[in-house]
């Protein structure tokens, strides 16, 4: 396994930091051929810590480079005058390619570094930093070498940090890029509307000076005018019907009725919770008694 060291430093995965991204589909696009050995690499790769990139606003680019290992691209920074935690918003508008020209990062796993960690510059919400608090305790709790005692007690915890204080990627969701995909989704909606527009106006020019023409004994433009009409009422009235089904299927799973269990007199509207919500909070008294132990 020795001879793909070489393979992992040219493309820029030489610590952990960068390991740690990798799939199996990566390590056979970096030119390992045999299943064998991608198998027997990416195993290893999986006990390796995730490194997590912290959602914030860092001092300067300097301090940021060196959270993330990529020390050695600080003079790129300054040549471009990047120098201060202002001059980096303007890191959320470059491109795959802006970051190969303009900033020299061409190695695949420094880019794939620096691209999650602009997608982190930001004030972290307020979910955000439950989880991060969240997870300081619970690491707080498990910092007396847990691994030593009870390997299997050290996976379970890890397992549940990875699983349940993880935040859903809309807590990631920029709001520049979020504003940049919904002002994209207009422009194509009212060009659609617009092609869609003239086409209709272009059809019904050309028909209305067809006065000879008929079609199933009547004049082109009156059938298609019927047609589109129809199919309007006829798409409202099947949306109407697919409304009332699943309002009926909410008001039914929501009934007090519950087959072999005790009758209940009210109606629950709040939203069930997940599996994993469920977990963290059978498991929240056992980390506060461990906190307090410490």
């Amino acid at each position: 396994m020795k001879k793909y060291a070489r393979v992992f430093i040219k493309n820029g995965f030489e610590n952990t930091y960068f390991l740690g991204m990798l799939t199996e589909t990566d390590l056979k696009r970096l030119g390992i051929k045999e299943l064998a050995h991608r198998i027997n690499l990416y195993q290893k790769i999986r006990d390796i810590p995730k490194f997590t990139i912290p959602v914030a606003v860092p001092k300067d680019p300097n301090s940021w480079l060196h959270s993330l290992g990529l020390e050695m691209y600080k003079p790129n920074f300054q040549r471009n005058n990047i120098k201060s935690a202002q001059d980096m918003e303007a890191l959320k508008i470059f491109t795959k390619n802006d970051i190969k020209e303009e900033l020299g990062i061409r190695k695949a796993g420094h880019l794939r570094m620096i691209l999650d960690a602009i997608q982190c510059l930001r004030i972290p919400t307020h979910e955000e930093k439950i989880i991060t608090k969240m997870e300081e305790q619970i690491r707080k709790a498990c910092d007396h070498k847990l691994e030593n005692v009870n390997k299997e007690e050290e996976k379970f915890w890890t397992d549940l940090i990875q699983a349940c204080l993880q935040p859903g990627s809309g807590a990631f969701s920029l709001e520049t890029i979020l504003k940049g995909k919904l002002q994209n989704l207009r422009n194509e909606c009212l060009m659609i509307s617009g092609i869609v527009n003239c086409l209709w106006i272009v059809i019904v020019m050309t028909l209305s000076r067809s006065i000879d023409l008929r079609i199933a004994g009547t004049d082109p433009l009156s059938l298609i005018f019927l047609v589109v009409f129809g199919f309007i009422l006829v798409l409202q009235f099947v949306c109407m019907l697919i409304h009332r089904f699943t309002t009926l299927c909410h008001f039914i799973a929501r009934a007090p009725y519950r087959c072999g269990q005790e009758y209940r007199t009210s109606i629950s509207l709040m939203s069930p919770l997940s599996s994993e919500e469920r977990a963290v909070q059978r498991l929240l008294p056992e980390v506060r008694r461990l906190m307090q132990n410490q």
